[in-house]
């Protein structure tokens, strides 16, 4: 059996005759996705969960999204919080709503939804 004693980011027990210790990253929380956006960031399909392409924003507004299949697009984006929406040139508006500290987004491009 595992009994511990927690206290913020880490906890202390026993595992059997074993002791433990169990400690958790604390990851910094942004206050929106304009510190954490400019970048290269892929796309998952949530249909099947296959890797289909990637977008990128800059730090300016500009986004670009290039699919697995050679499909390529120009776009803008507004940050409101930790949500990110824009548009496509000839794919429409997109969506994405990221966690607080950055790492993970799920949204929409178009009628397509990725992770």
């Amino acid at each position: 059996s595992l009994t511990v004693s927690a206290t913020g980011a880490s906890a202390d027990g026993t595992l059997g005759v074993s002791k433990v210790h169990m400690s958790r990253r604390v990851m910094p929380l942004y206050e929106d996705a304009s510190y954490y956006l400019p970048d290269l960031w892929d796309l998952w399909a949530k249909i099947d969960g296959q890797l289909v392409g990637y977008v990128e924003f800059d730090d300016s507004g500009g986004a670009y999204v290039e699919y697995s299949n050679g499909w390529k697009a120009d776009g803008d984006y507004v940050v409101t919080g930790h949500t990110v929406n824009g548009n496509f040139r000839g794919l429409g508006g997109f969506s994405l709503a990221f966690t607080p500290d950055g790492t993970l987004a799920s949204g929409s491009i178009g009628t397509s939804k990725f992770d």
